[in-house]
Formats: structure tokens, sequence, C-alpha cells
């Protein structure tokens, strides 16, 4: 009997029912996992691939150009290789690592430890010098690429140091103006990636292309590159003469809170600002405070005036040298009777403006201090701006009416001070000091523009006009700022000596003084507020002394800058002057002595050009006029043998015969 029985239709159609849903569930199990890989876990995959094919670089754009008030570049981006390498694509560290010693900077050990690191990219080293890249690719070193990266460079070196500050290895602003307009001078960062093949074979960096964003763009300052340069050159000149601790120098145009310059010693280079200790990066025209000295009593002789309490022809009596007040004894320099309120200031006496400020009283006299802008902000677009100390008037005592009356007990950065000057200057404005112009983009448009900003208004038109006329007393003979007198223009300003205190016994050094003198010119019209400050200067201490001169020679420079014709008429008459035209007439300079054979043709020349012609020889320029030269005496080819001066008128129009 045969066993097996052939199924039957309705079996089959169970077993094919049964292979079929199987079948189905398997495509729905596949398609289900399809699903979670590519649509839930889907972003975790992709990373994991792009890890094990690609190396993500994080590159930043160029950071933008930094310029002086005409364009002259401060600051701007090069581009140049960074070195990095993949570790898991390294078969011989230790040769590697040897032969990349002997190109970087970068110590044998440490550049081992970054080749056996577990990390699928590293950094070998930043912004090389392009010799070292192209040697290091030369060797096509195995598992060893390059990027394009912006390295921040500063032409000028330590040229306004303070006042740019410097930028990071991953461009992040540090100091200065990178720090405070870091939002603007950086670009957004984006990251690059390095792709490899499926054996992890690298193949190149996927270029990319910069957002406008990202495209740098153009930073203009307020200041001026050759009175910079100016003033950093005297500053450097006379700390070092003096041996003193530091300095600063700070120009501002009155009108517009415009910074001219800012100047603080000793300096630094922000190519190279990982070489110098951190405190040489701050800049203490801003961030630091001092005890200002005589250079305060300029703004309680305005409070006083303003107040009515005194009359510029009001005389005090200065006890002769010697006070009591609140138990204790002011002391003048010197010994001095009867003074008008002009002679107080030009004399610099304690006694009297202690006088003044009882007269005056401590809650006016305080209030005039913080309308002055003393004791708060000044808005400078600068970071770590101080202060300054002004004590609540509740915390006064007599002693402390009287001694803030001549710069003691009370602290002030030296841009409050400039501020606070320039205010007397333009008529009694407080003005909101800056160092940015204007910020342009890729394109050369408008952003940013800075604009001059009323803080407040310290005194009257009227009290600012007197202030300015005893100012200038302060500079004539028996004054004493008369070091910082130059011959043709009306300079206004003060003295100040400030002592420090010893930090160990908590008490005035007998030793230790800051010496400033600070002032505008012209007096009557001013277009620039000068500040020079010398720290603990040794031996001679006095700000007539040390400060004055420093002064002087600064303005002297900075108003061929500005272009500001003399205030006196130094030419006898115009009919002195013969008209001259054209260059035909100009002398070359003697080969063998190196000078002038004779008088020149000045004609066309600018007052700047005229100044560098005679520079050396001895002679004295008088001008008149602004523009360019259109008359000059003693005429072309006069001998220069016994000739003291030279004098030349100017216009803005050629004149012609």
């Amino acid at each position: 009997m045969n066993r097996f029985v052939h199924a039957g239709p309705r079996r089959l159609n169970l077993r094919f029912q049964f292979v079929k849903a199987m079948m189905t569930l398997g495509v729905a199990l596949l398609l289900l996992r399809c699903f979670v890989l590519q649509v839930v876990e889907g972003d975790r995959f992709r990373k994991q691939a792009l890890r094990q094919h690609e190396g993500m670089v994080t590159i930043y754009p160029p950071r933008a150009t930094l310029t002086d008030r005409e364009g002259n570049p401060l600051a701007f981006s090069l581009e140049t290789q960074s070195a990095f390498v993949h570790p898991r694509e390294v078969q011989n560290p230790q040769k590697l690592a040897k032969d990349l010693s002997s190109f970087l900077s970068v110590d044998y050990r440490a550049i081992l430890k970054k080749l056996n690191s577990d990390k699928p990219f590293v950094w070998l080293e930043r912004r090389l010098p392009e010799p070292i890249a192209e040697q290091i690719q030369i060797r096509n070193l195995p598992a060893v690429g390059f990027v394009r990266e912006h390295r921040r460079y500063y032409p000028k070196r330590d040229l306004a140091g303070h006042l740019l500050g410097f930028a990071g290895i991953d461009s992040q602003g540090l100091e200065g103006i990178e720090l405070r307009y870091d939002e603007w001078i950086r670009g957004e960062p984006q990251q690059m990636a390095v792709e490899r093949d499926a054996l992890g074979r690298r193949l190149e960096l996927r270029p990319v292309s910069l957002e406008p964003t990202q495209l740098p763009k153009e930073i203009r300052l307020t200041i001026n590159q050759s009175i910079q340069y100016i003033a950093e050159v005297e500053l450097e000149k006379a700390v070092k003469s003096t041996d003193a601790k530091g300095g600063v120098v700070i120009a501002m145009d009155p009108w517009s809170g415009e910074i001219l310059a800012m100047a603080v010693q000793p300096s630094f280079n922000p190519n190279i600002f990982w070489e110098y200790r951190p405190e040489q990066w701050r800049n203490r025209a801003v961030a630091d405070a001092y005890e200002p000295g005589s250079t305060f009593k300029v703004f309680l002789v305005a409070a006083a005036l303003e107040a009515g309490v005194v009359q510029p022809e009001g005389t005090l009596f200065c006890e002769n040298g010697k006070y009591r007040v609140g138990g204790r004894t002011i002391h003048d320099v010197h010994p001095h009777g009867w003074l008008t309120v002009p002679e107080v200031l030009k004399l610099s006496s304690n006694i009297c403006v202690t006088k003044i400020s009882q007269m005056l009283g401590r809650n006016l006299w305080h209030q005039s201090i913080r309308r002055f802008g003393f004791g708060g902000l000044t808005g400078i677009d600068l970071p770590f701006e101080a202060s300054g100390i002004v004590r609540p008037v509740e915390q006064w005592h007599a002693i402390d009416e009287a001694t803030t009356a001549f710069g003691q007990g009370v602290s002030t950065s030296p841009i409050q001070l400039v501020r606070a000057m320039a205010a007397i200057a333009n008529g009694g404005n407080l003005m909101r000091p800056y160092v940015v112009r204007e910020i342009r983009d890729h394109e050369g448009k408008l952003l940013v523009e800075n604009e001059p900003q009323v803080s407040g208004k310290a005194i009257s038109d009227h009290t600012a006009a007197e202030m300015r006329k005893m100012l200038q007393e302060v500079v004539v003979s028996g004054g004493t700022g008369v070091a910082a007198r130059i011959e043709g223009y009306a300079v206004a300003g003060k003295t100040g000596t400030a002592q420090k205190v010893d930090p160990k016994t908590k008490r005035y050094s007998q030793e230790d003084y800051v010496s400033s003198f600070i002032g505008f010119l012209p007096a009557e019209d001013p277009r620039i507020v000068l500040l020079v400050l010398v720290d603990e200067p040794h031996g001679v201490h006095y700000g007539g002394t040390v400060a004055a001169p420093v002064f002087k020679r600064i303005a002297e420079q900075a108003i061929v800058h500005l272009n500001l014709p003399p205030v006196q008429d130094f030419l006898h008459s115009p009919s002195s002057l013969v008209t001259v035209t054209g260059p035909e007439a100009v002398s070359k300079p003697d080969p063998e002595e190196g000078g002038l054979e004779g008088v020149p043709n000045l004609a066309g020349m600018s007052l700047r050009e005229v100044l560098n012609r005679f520079q050396g020889t001895g002679l004295q320029v008088r001008s008149k006029g602004n523009g360019f030269v259109v008359g000059q005496d003693p005429p072309p080819g006069s001998l220069l043998e016994g000739l003291k001066e030279i004098r030349v008128e100017l216009a803005t129009q050629m004149q012609t015969q």
C-alpha cells in the first residue's frame, strides 16, 4: 500500500498563503528597518558617516580692516596656512613627529601626543609662515594637510597698539577696538569638510564661498595717524628721559569728541602680544584712574564763576603760603599774598582754591564735579573704562572740601579729564568721546556712523569764555605752564603735579608723582585738546617742567597736520611779500653741503611742505592764511646767509599775474 498520499488542492493553498504571508512580513520588516535607519535615526547615522568620511574644520573669514581717519590701514587680515593631521591615518607616529618637529615650533613630544590622539582631526600648528608651510608640503608627509586661514596683521607694529588691541587665534577680539567692535569686525565662522574616501584616505578640503556677511568690511577710526605717531614718539622720549614708570597722551577734537590720538607708554606690539605681560596690554588712558592734582583747580574755578561766588577781577588773600583747615595745614609751593582769580590759576595756589571751595560750599562743588562728568563713564567706545572715584558729599569733611579743590581725594581717568577740559574749550558742552567714525560693508555701503553727541552742559558759554581767557595766563611769562607756550598761537592750559599714595604706608608719597599738563589751542577757537601725563618721573617732577614741554612739542607738530594758521600776524605788511607763481626758480639741494643754495621758490606748496623744506636749517617759518603759498619774503634766489626767518602767505587758490 502506498504510504504517501498526494496533497489535495486545499493543503497546497494553505502552504502558498503561509509563504506569501512570511514574504509580506519580511518586506514590511525591511521597510520598517529602512524607515528607522533613514528617518528615525537618520541624523545620527549621517553624522557617523561624516565622521568616517570627513573631518570638520572651523574656518573664520578675514576680519574687517581698521584704518585711520584718512584711510591709512592700521590692521588687516593676511591669508596664511595652518597644518593639521588625521591621527587615525598615521602609520609611524614617532617618525612623523620627528619629521614635523624640524619644521614646527611645537616640541617633539607635543607633536607625538597629537599624532596618538583618538580624534579624527587635530591641528598641528595654526597660521604658519609661508616658507615653512611650503617646505612641509614638498615632503608630502602622510596624514598631514593644510587649510587656508587668516592671520591678523598690524603694519605699523606698536603704533596705537593699546587703542587697536588684538585678536586671538580663533579670530576673537581680545583687547581694544578689536574687542569692543568684535561683532562688526569678525564674520560668521563656517564649517569646512576634509573629505576621505571609503578606505579612509584623505582627499581635499571642500571649497567654501564666503557669504556677503562674512566678507571683510572697513572700520574707519577717528585718529590721525600722523598725530598718533607724533604723540607716541614724544611721550616715549619723555618717559625715557625722566626714567618714568609710564605715560599717557590723548588728543581730542573738543567740538565733536573725536579722539585724534591716544598714546600709552610702555607700548606693545599687537603682532606678538603674547610676548608681553597682560598688564602691558591695558589701555591706561581709559582703564586707569589717578588723582589729578592741580589740573582739577580749573573745574573748581569754573564752578565758582558759574555760581557767581567769584569774579574774574576779584582778589583773594593766599595767606603767604600756610593755611589751617580742619586741623591740617595747607601749603603753597611758593608763598603768595593777594592774587586775582586768574593769578590763582596762573600760579596754582592751593590755599586760594581752598578758599574758593569754601565760598562755593561743598554741595555746589560736589554737584559741579558731577556735572563735569567725573565719577561716571564717558561712554567712549573702548572696553574696560574706569569711572574714577568721587565720594558722596555726605562723606566729606572740611579737609575733603579743601583737598578736592586741588585734586586730592578724588580720582579721574585721563579720558574723563580730557572731556571735562573740552567742555571749557567748546563753550560748556560735555561731549561723548569716540574712536570709530564709521563702519562700511564689503561694497562700501555705510552701516554705522558715529556722530557728535552732547552728554550734558557743564557750564555756560559765558563762564567757558572767561575760563579760556584765564587759562591763557597759565602759559605766559611767570605762569606755571610757560614751557607749553607756542609762538604764534594762543595756548590755554593747566599744569598738574599730583602726589601718589604709597600702597604700603597708605599715605601720600614724597617720591612718587604724576606730572601732567592739559590744554587746548587756539585758545579762542580750539581745534585740539591735548593731555600729557607722565607717571612717576624721577628727578624734577613738576607738571610745568616735565609735561608742559612735551605738550609743546606735540602741539607744534600737530598744528601742521591740522592746518592751523598762527593767530598773530607775523608778516610785517602784505606789500613786503613777493607774489610767486610756478616752480621754475626752486633751488636744488647742494650735493656737497646737503642744504639749499638760496631761498627756493615756494609757490604752490602747502605749509607742511614748506616746513619740511626748511627742516634742519634753523630758519623759522611764519605764515598767514590757509591753503598754498602765493607770496613769500624774502623772494626766491635770496641768500640764506644771515637769514633768520621765512614769511609766507597762503591762499586756497593760486594767484595769477
